[in-house]
């Protein structure tokens, strides 16, 4: 495919952005819906997590994170699939994040994360 803007970057992006909002961390249904049940992601704790794991730690969160997105591009890798690449900033800590969505029947779902903490 290509790098043209898809489109679905705007919704993948508001989707990203929720899951720093406590409104939407502790919503397990919500939770439950968005992650596909094949989810698993590469922490930047450097743990593996399944859709259970993330759940049970996103649902853990009792306020907003602070968190910041820069250089987001979103590609479309197949004709329901796409791969998603951003930098964020967390309290003074960069990680490098990747994240793979799968559209099936007009649903969004993230099927695969991965943070990678760097330093500057």
């Amino acid at each position: 495919m290509d790098n043209r803007k898809t489109h679905y970057e705007d919704r993948i992006l508001e989707l990203e952005k929720n899951f720093f909002q406590c409104k939407y961390l502790q919503d397990k249904e919500y939770l439950a819906d968005i992650f596909d049940d094949d989810y698993f992601e590469m922490g930047k704790s450097r743990k593996r997590y399944n859709k259970q794991d993330a759940i049970a730690a996103l649902s853990s969160i009792d306020e907003d994170r602070s968190i910041e997105i820069f250089d987001f591009e979103c590609n479309q890798i197949d004709s329901n699939v796409y791969l998603v690449h951003y930098t964020t900033r967390e309290s003074g800590i960069d990680a490098y994040r990747t994240s793979i969505w799968r559209n099936t029947n007009g649903k969004l779902r993230i099927i695969f994360h991965q943070a990678t903490a760097f330093s500057q």
